[in-house]
């Protein structure tokens, strides 16, 4: 469900058949990275150095190519069904 906000992509799991405890990972493994960043760069701000800039953009990019594998995984599995 790329590119929904999260309220939307919440209301539409609510409607399939994800139990709450899958539904709880999930949710809370999409968005730990995203709250590991954030609270980095809040909590540091412009002392990083560029080393740690550099690394900050490596995993986001990391991430973000590893988040759009698993769903092109996920959709080619669900297509075969």
């Amino acid at each position: 469900m790329k590119e929904l906000p999260h309220n939307a992509t919440n209301y539409l799991a609510g409607l399939g058949s994800i139990s709450f405890g899958r539904f709880l990972l999930a949710n809370f493994l999409g968005r730990l990275p995203g709250m590991i960043l954030v609270t980095l760069i809040g909590s540091h701000g412009f002392e990083l150095t560029w080393p740690q800039w550099i690394l900050i953009a490596a995993v986001g990019l990391l991430l973000l190519l590893g988040g759009r594998y698993l769903a092109a995984k996920l959709r080619s599995r669900w297509e075969t069904r």
